[in-house]
């Protein structure tokens, strides 16, 4: 965790990691309410996101695991991707695999709303920015009745440190 903050990550909340080796460092971090899996090279302090968030942009808990020094398996989902085993080799990213899927279900992309990041500040002390996301409506088969908005759903979750899955 040490490392991760002198990599200029500031406000870094969570962190799910695994060292692959002696110069790498895999880490699924929260920051400003959104999530990445990235790659930290530990010699220069550099670091990368390795996936889009469609793919990953939430690790189940502390679900990863090495597998080599460049390769790792996770369990993840992504916004537009249903809770997957995954392996991702850092030197050959073009053999990153989906292993398993949750479901066997599919849904054509256009039904997926991306998630609008906003942020309000706290009105109580101390103040503090709080992060939430907006899914608009996408369903191309339904519409809300002439005159009406579609319903608003909202999940709120405890924080500073909570946080509730986006994939």
């Amino acid at each position: 965790f040490e490392t991760l903050q002198r990599l200029s990550l500031a406000r870094v909340i969570s962190c799910t990691y695994v060292p692959l080796s002696n110069n790498a460092l895999i880490a699924s971090v929260g920051h400003d309410g959104d999530r990445r899996l990235i790659t930290v090279n530990l010699k220069t302090k550099e670091w990368h996101q390795i996936a889009d968030d469609d793919d990953v942009c939430q690790v189940s808990g502390d679900a990863m695991a090495r597998l080599s020094d460049t390769s790792f398996l996770v369990v993840s989902s992504g916004t537009t991707t249903p809770t997957s085993i995954r392996k991702f080799d850092v030197a050959r990213p073009h053999e990153d695999k989906v292993i398993r899927k949750a479901t066997d279900e599919s849904y054509p992309p256009t039904l997926y709303s991306k998630g609008e990041h906003f942020t309000i500040q706290s009105k109580g002390s101390p103040s503090r920015p709080i992060h939430a996301f907006l899914w608009m409506p996408r369903n191309p088969d339904f519409t809300a009745p002439e005159g009406h908005l579609p319903p608003l759903i909202i999940n709120a979750h405890g924080g500073p440190t909570g946080r509730t899955g986006s994939g």
